[in-house]
């Protein structure tokens, strides 16, 4: 009766919380309910549960072009670092690079203390930290981490500013930790994301990009591969990774291109100053005419044209066939790896290629709807 009349009727949640209070009722005397009947109630059987259901449908995973913003926020933070007036912006950065790129859990990142932090002479930034969830004699092992270069002078500028009597790193508890990081992934990109979902998409970034089962379960810090089998079984095939290298995904993450300036005429690029006129060599290629930088190349830190076509500054020729020419050699880019046994190793270097690539063709498409001229 539970089962058929009852709980199928109820989400799980909703079953949890009254099988709570009958438990409540059974221990307190309410009603009718005895403490015997304790051992009853727990035997109702619950709502089946698929642990990694969101690993599997990708609910729970951030989207590319998510993926994008956020690090646009911390590229934009690390380069700003020394000139933030307020500490919070730091401390937000510093907390969701390290559950973006190492897919930290909130209380892995609430128990960092500063003596984590091991700065090194050659700007390199190592962090130590405790493996959580660990079975037999593994409990307590703490592994030691690299922070991405060009992240280190956020970790450098909070260090130096934060409020030096706090015994944590970033002075967060678990759940204030897990609530900013929703918070501030809401700001940044939109949507709430929780922690999980970054160590998620961590992991799964790691299993598109050709890892072993081995390295992830490192990664991960467990000490078996079965979680790690889910994401494998959850990875795209070898086929789609190359058409999203190639930029041939059938729906385009425009959030990005979204925000860029509006097209301008080839003569309009000339007139401007040199250093707004975009060039570059990106993977051997020489680029230019492609659009014009409002702030300048020689202000830039980011990689002259594969990251203009993502950046709010960037302002695009009119022309098609100067966006055309880009994609296809980048596409090349793509085609000098054509061996399948090769794509699991190449495949970091093509998945960052993706977002630049969708962003060319949706330029181009923007330059012919607009009534750009291919002469």
């Amino acid at each position: 009766m539970w089962i058929d009349t009852f709980r199928n009727s109820l989400s799980r949640h909703q079953a949890v919380a009254i099988r709570s209070a009958l438990r409540f009722a059974c221990e307190w005397g309410v009603g009718q309910w005895r403490s015997s009947d304790v051992s009853l109630v727990r035997s109702l059987p619950g709502h089946e549960l698929s642990k990694y259901a969101g690993v599997r449908d990708g609910s729970s995973m951030v989207a590319t072009a998510q993926q994008s913003m956020l690090t646009e926020f911390l590229d934009q933070t690390a380069r700003n670092a020394c000139r933030l007036r307020g500490v919070g912006e730091l401390q937000a950065a510093g907390v969701l690079a390290l559950a973006f790129q190492f897919g930290l859990r909130r209380t892995q990142i609430a128990s960092l203390e500063k003596e984590d932090f091991v700065f090194h002479s050659d700007n390199t930034l190592h962090v130590r930290v405790e493996l959580l969830k660990q079975r037999g004699q593994k409990v307590g092992r703490t592994v030691n981490r690299r922070i991405q270069t060009s992240w280190v002078p956020i970790f450098k500028e909070w260090s130096a500013r934060r409020r030096k009597p706090a015994q944590k790193f970033f002075d967060m508890t678990p759940d204030q930790v897990g609530a900013a990081i929703s918070s501030w992934m809401a700001e940044i990109t939109g949507k709430r994301h929780s922690g999980g979902d970054l160590r998620h998409t961590s992991a799964q970034r790691l299993v598109d990009a050709g890892v072993s089962r081995e390295s992830l379960t490192d990664f991960l810090g467990h000490t078996d591969v079965t979680t790690a089998n889910v994401y494998f079984s959850s990875s795209s095939t070898q086929a789609s990774l190359v058409n999203a290298a190639m930029g041939y995904s059938p729906a385009y993450q425009g959030v990005a291109a979204a925000a860029r300036g509006d097209l301008i005429t080839a003569a309009e690029l000339l007139s401007r100053p040199i250093d707004q006129q975009i060039a570059g060599i990106p993977h051997g290629f020489p680029i230019t005419g492609i659009g014009a930088c409002k702030a300048g190349q020689s202000s830039c830190q980011r990689n002259p044209v594969l990251a203009c076509y993502t950046c709010h500054k960037f302002l695009p020729v009119s022309e098609e066939r100067v966006h055309r020419l880009l994609l296809e050699d980048m596409r090349e880019v793509v085609r000098r790896f054509d061996q399948p046994e090769r794509i699991a190793r190449v495949s970091p270097a093509m998945m960052q290629l993706r977002l630049t690539l969708e962003a060319i063709e949706e330029v181009a498409e923007m330059a012919r709807e607009g009534g750009g001229h291919d002469d």
